[in-house]
């Protein structure tokens, strides 16, 4: 499920790179989260239990909050402005720089456990972003700030994550997050873009709104919180941090930036660092001993 994640969030710089480039990004982010909260709407028709009895609880609400902020709402701001002034595969890579957010966080402050073999593959995958990240040629500006700045945010989110699955499904976690965060960058939208919804590019566009918010937002959330509830908040964001060798297929098809040598090089070392971290198979263990300290 999380190596299936790990392709769906290749898309996620390619996609947000181009649709921020081609419509006001605030909106576009908002609309593609619209999107995904209608499709786990659909999910939930089928649920008999009482969602918003659950959610609408103080702790849960907070929760629901927290996520929504830290993992889309600041990120996409912060992420839409940024890629606008760099390239989509630069995007890609700068997004590694959450691994050493989430180590820092969750195995410094937090004390989770991991074995020396998948300390030595997420030093792999992280040297690798780094070395392609130093032999660019790309230089540093204030959209590449902008995107590493937005990575700091997610184990937050992610921690956060790991709670709500005691007490609300998948499905209603998508919803309520995405609803929240879909209708408060609508209003950032109507605040601050010039924006005429009438005279959008929507022939040109609609497509990139519906692989962002059906696929990336939707699909790929599905399949990384049911990976979540059996694997390590830390494993689970090293494992999907083989997006960006999706990352560069999709930039070759959609933007036609092609990749170079020194770039295919680090890839070369960032998947010696996810087959180390998959070498062992994890001990089975339940959803709720699973869980994270609060923060």
């Amino acid at each position: 499920m999380l190596m299936t994640t790990s392709v769906l969030h290749g898309l996620f710089p390619i996609v947000i790179h181009a649709g921020a480039t081609r419509m006001p990004p605030i909106f576009f982010g908002a609309a593609s989260l619209l999107l995904a909260a209608f499709l786990a709407g659909l999910f939930l028709l089928r649920s008999p239990r009482s969602l918003w009895k659950r959610a609408l609880t103080g702790s849960t609400l907070r929760d629901v909050v927290i996520l929504a902020l830290c993992n889309l709402v600041i990120p996409i701001v912060l992420i839409s402005e940024g890629t606008r002034m760099t390239t989509g595969i630069n995007t890609a890579l700068l997004l590694q720089a959450e691994m050493l957010f989430t180590f820092l966080f969750c195995v410094v402050l937090f004390g989770e456990r991991m074995r020396a073999i998948r300390l030595g593959g997420a030093v792999c995958v992280f040297a690798g972003t780094v070395f392609i990240l130093l032999a660019g040629d790309n230089q540093w500006n204030t959209g590449d700030l902008l995107i590493i700045l937005a990575t700091v945010l997610y184990p937050f989110g992610n921690l956060v994550s790991k709670r709500l699955l005691a007490v609300l499904s998948v499905p209603e976690i998508l919803f309520l997050r995405s609803l929240f965060s879909g209708c408060l960058l609508l209003i950032l939208s109507l605040f601050f873009e010039d924006m005429h919804v009438a005279n959008l590019p929507w022939l040109q566009v609609w497509w990139l709104v519906a692989l962002q918010g059906g696929c990336v937002f939707f699909v790929a959330k599905i399949l990384w919180y049911e990976g979540l509830k059996v694997v390590s908040v830390s494993r689970a964001v090293f494992l999907v941090s083989s997006a960006p060798a999706f990352s560069l297929f999709f930039a070759i098809m959609f933007l036609r930036e092609i990749p170079t040598v020194v770039q295919l090089g680090g890839f070369v070392v960032t998947m010696v660092g996810i087959l180390l971290l998959t070498w062992h198979t994890p001990k089975k263990s339940s959803p709720t001993s699973a869980l994270l300290p609060a923060l």
